[in-house]
């Protein structure tokens, strides 16, 4: 029972004495002070229900705020892990389409150069140079090896990127790039062996 149900009952009860015109009890003034008192509760309440309607609507608006920062906030980062992912995918196609350059460059200078040799001692045959130029063949043919063994360790580099061992990555990277220099290097040095042996025949 509420207070202002409480203070209802209460008048009825005196308003039958207030009738009979009982002077032992102020049947008015009690009925008045009650009236007065129901409507200051009543106000009260009023009050009480106006601000927790308040707070509700308040809490709602917060909530429906709450909401939508979090909504742009997970939109924020969902463009955020999509431009990264394009970022990389980008990368990792250029740094293989380098790596796959480099790569065929090597060979078609190693495999150019064996077939030269090859050409070459086919017509000097006889002579001693033939025996000395023939070896240049595993040097251009080491630098061949390297060439390919290279390429595919940027791509294992790459994957190893992808899949965030960095570590690994950097060490596939690091021989990638040693072997691929390494048959240019062979390429240069069998150049030069080849050059001098046939200037001194």
């Amino acid at each position: 029972m509420t207070a202002i149900e409480l203070i209802d009952e209460i008048r009825k009860i005196i308003r039958p004495i207030k009738t009979e015109k009982n002077d032992a009890i102020s049947a008015n003034a009690l009925d008045d002070y009650l009236e007065a008192f129901r409507l200051e509760l009543s106000y009260e309440e009023e009050e009480h229900a106006e601000s927790q309607q308040r707070n509700l609507e308040e809490s709602r608006q917060a909530h429906e705020i709450n909401i939508a920062n979090a909504s742009a906030v997970n939109e924020i980062n969902i463009a955020n892990a999509s431009a990264v992912n394009e970022i990389n995918l980008e990368m990792f196609r250029a740094v293989m389409d380098t790596a796959m350059a480099a790569m065929k460059t090597s060979l078609v200078m190693n495999g150019a150069a064996c077939i030269a040799i090859l050409s070459f001692i086919s017509s000097i045959w006889e002579t001693p140079a033939a025996s000395a130029i023939s070896s240049m063949l595993l040097v251009f043919g080491i630098g061949i090896f390297c060439s390919g063994f290279g390429g595919g360790m940027s791509y294992l580099a790459q994957v190893s990127f992808q899949t965030d061992k960095y570590f690994q990555g950097g060490v596939f990277r690091v021989f990638s790039v040693s072997l691929v220099l390494f048959s240019f290097l062979t390429f240069g040095f069998g150049l030069w062996e080849t050059t001098k042996i046939l200037s001194s025949s």
